[in-house]
């Protein structure tokens, strides 16, 4: 790819929307809006956004070669939503196919997560791992892994998909309001552990990175770091091997990750 062509990744969630420009595998500029609830309406404001950020950069649009997408949610092959919790007015969509036309450039999705746990594994930790377990704690709830140099998926369905597994929706309670009681964090502590725990006694990561929205502000002191302390405790008495606990080094590593499967694609 020569210096003037760009491409465009995606990462398309439950409340926002983030959209960056690459060029020689650096991120050149990014911008973020609120997700609409509407499809039609997502269709517009996204060819809008990215025409405004390419101004801003002084870029031409049509240097974009290739768009990669992580979108929140079940797609099938046709790039259409099969399932979502938060995005139920966009399921059977064709938006993606609807962009891509608009700008006459081929899109590649994976989910949101697989596409952060890429992300992150190469270019958070600058790939020092050959194992990484990504999750995330944000609009939904969601895992990755990567294990040598592949993202751990399947032909008809994305695969841990955390939201759907029968425990309590940590991501519900104290993540999401400061005023939860002692009780409630307590409850999430455990679910959150839990889940880290179980995660890791049936992956055996090398590293396990936690990310996402929620894990911003007071909610990585009072909620997530409780939790991995309490995981790591556990899991030191269980495990033959130390497996290493930590944030997420990127802010928005589906963008990363996009990137990386829009080149590798293209």
């Amino acid at each position: 790819m020569s210096s003037s062509q760009l491409i465009l990744s995606v990462d398309l969630g439950g409340t926002k929307t983030a959209i960056a420009y690459f060029s020689d595998g650096e991120l050149i500029g990014s911008s973020e809006f609120s997700t609409p609830q509407l499809a039609i309406d997502f269709e517009i404001l996204f060819l809008s956004e990215l025409k405004l950020l390419a101004s801003r950069l002084e870029l031409n649009t049509e240097d974009i070669v290739a768009i990669g997408v992580g979108a929140a949610g079940y797609w099938d092959t046709e790039l259409k939503l099969k399932q979502s919790i938060n995005l139920a007015k966009y399921i059977g969509k064709p938006i993606w196919t609807n962009i891509s036309a608009s700008l006459d450039r081929p899109v590649y999705l994976r989910s949101d997560v697989e596409m952060a746990v890429l992300g992150e594994a190469i270019y958070g930790l600058e790939n020092h791992y050959t194992s990484v377990l990504y999750i995330n704690l944000g609009t939904g709830l969601g895992a990755g892994f990567f294990k040598d140099g592949q993202i751990f998926s399947s032909d008809y369905s994305p695969t841990l998909r955390l939201e759907y597994m029968v425990q309590p929706d940590f991501t519900a309670s104290a993540l999401s309001s400061r005023n939860k009681t002692t009780i409630d964090r307590k409850e999430t502590i455990a679910a959150l552990s839990s889940t880290i725990v179980n995660l890791a006694c049936i992956l055996v990561p090398q590293i396990i990175v936690i990310g996402g929205g929620k894990t911003q502000g007071e909610n990585w002191d009072l909620v997530i770091r409780p939790a991995i302390d309490k995981a790591s405790e556990y899991l030191e008495t269980t495990m033959v091997y130390p497996i290493k606990i930590s944030r997420a080094k990127l802010e928005r590593p589906t963008l990363y990750g996009g990137y990386l499967l829009a080149a590798s694609s293209s």
